[in-house]
């Protein structure tokens, strides 16, 4: 999936411009987009390169209402969930991300 893989680029990107050490990612997932995990669990180098963006600190979460929703058991269906990569919704992860000081980008 191209955009997928676009995706994973965009965040390595910006930990090599950045650098690890200096920057707090965290890749929201919800809706569609949870759909990027169940990719990833049948793609070797789109598992390669999140647990490369893992080991430089970036966080995947998964929006537990898109997962009810959805029927989806992150410990089967999804590649490398735990139970705290699970958020209660995306918006509110993201609202309060912002208030934080975080910037919301969209790919």
């Amino acid at each position: 999936n191209g955009h997928f893989r676009h995706i994973l680029q965009i965040a390595q990107n910006h930990v090599d411009a950045v650098g690890a050490d200096k920057l707090d990612l965290r890749i929201i997932l919800q809706g569609d987009g949870v759909d990027f995990l169940l990719w990833a669990r049948d793609n070797f180098d789109a598992r390669q390169k999140i647990d490369n963006l893992k080991l430089e600190g970036v966080k995947f979460l998964v929006c537990r209402n898109t997962l009810l929703a959805r029927g989806i058991d992150p410990d089967r269906e999804l590649y490398d969930v735990q139970k705290e990569d699970v958020i209660r919704t995306a918006v509110g992860e993201i609202a309060q991300l912002e208030q934080k000081g975080f910037q919301y980008i969209k790919p």
